[in-house]
């Protein structure tokens, strides 16, 4: 895949929308043990309360917010995202002292400075463009004194990372990479930095593994060829337009996490990363 352009969306926005009944059935599953560990950090050190408002960037169909709406039902959350498909899934849950909005949470143009007493986002800002813009921006719009909480892909993303394996055994000179922002960072070391950069303080971070909320191996294979993920749709479209022949390499890499992961469940890494805005 070429790099993209700095200003450039790394996937396109219609495709989230696209999919993003799919994504919920998944993925939002698949991360909720991540969302709401990083909200129970965030609980611990600077409550939500009824007088709490919290913005949610990139909210997908609404993982993280519906996380912060269970800590306190009353807290006022405002969840962002780009995709109107995505901010439509977390209309349909009709959740008290939650609104939407669209906005790019690169800029969050629009939202004055020192607004919120929390900021957070989850699993997005690495397929932003420059993604410590998303930090830069969350940090301009909480107010002094209030925390920050940003989950992130960690370095493991085994059923991304089999599509790579399997691609080699029929083009053993394709360079694979995940479609993300090549700006992306993944460990926790680096996650620290990227929040203290901007300023944060007390930054604490924490790697949880999750498991693919697909069942089997076989739900594994389904989802990656045919669950309108726009993050595995990219990477197929990448191999065939190396010419590869995507109907060929779907039963290779079905062999490929079959020998990999014989227990049969593939798993991702979280990297949890919080502190607090001087």
């Amino acid at each position: 895949m070429s790099a993209p352009n700095a200003s450039d969306p790394v996937i396109d926005t219609h495709e989230w929308t696209v999919g993003a009944q799919k994504y919920k059935d998944v993925i939002a599953k698949t991360t909720l043990s991540g969302t709401s560990t990083l909200v129970d950090r965030l609980h611990a050190i600077a409550p939500f309360t009824p007088s709490s408002t919290t913005i949610d960037i990139g909210c997908g169909t609404g993982s993280l917010t519906l996380s912060v709406h269970q800590k306190c039902p009353a807290a006022k959350i405002l969840a962002t995202d780009i995709a109107e498909g995505m901010l439509a899934e977390v209309d349909k849950l009709h959740l008290p002292n939650v609104s939407t909005k669209q906005v790019d949470g690169s800029t969050l143009e629009g939202i004055g400075n020192d607004t919120f007493t929390h900021g957070v986002a989850s699993f997005t800002i690495n397929f932003f463009p420059q993604p410590i813009h998303a930090v830069q921006s969350l940090h301009r719009v909480v107010k002094p004194h209030g925390v920050i909480g940003i989950a992130i892909w960690g370095e493991r993303l085994d059923w991304t990372q089999a599509i790579g394996i399997a691609a080699q055994k029929l083009l053993p000179t394709y360079d694979f990479s995940v479609p993300e922002s090549p700006a992306a960072w993944h460990s926790e070391r680096d996650h620290r930095a990227a929040l203290e950069s901007v300023g944060l303080q007390d930054v604490q971070t924490e790697l949880v593994r999750m498991p693919l909320a697909v069942g089997d191996l076989d739900g594994v294979v389904e989802y990656v060829f045919r669950g309108e993920n726009p993050v595995m749709a990219q990477a197929l479209k990448d191999f065939a337009a190396a010419g590869g022949d995507v109907e060929e390499l779907e039963p290779v890499y079905a062999g490929v996490v079959r020998e990999m992961f014989p227990e049969g469940v593939v798993y991702a890494d979280a990297v949890l990363g919080w502190g607090r805005k001087p």
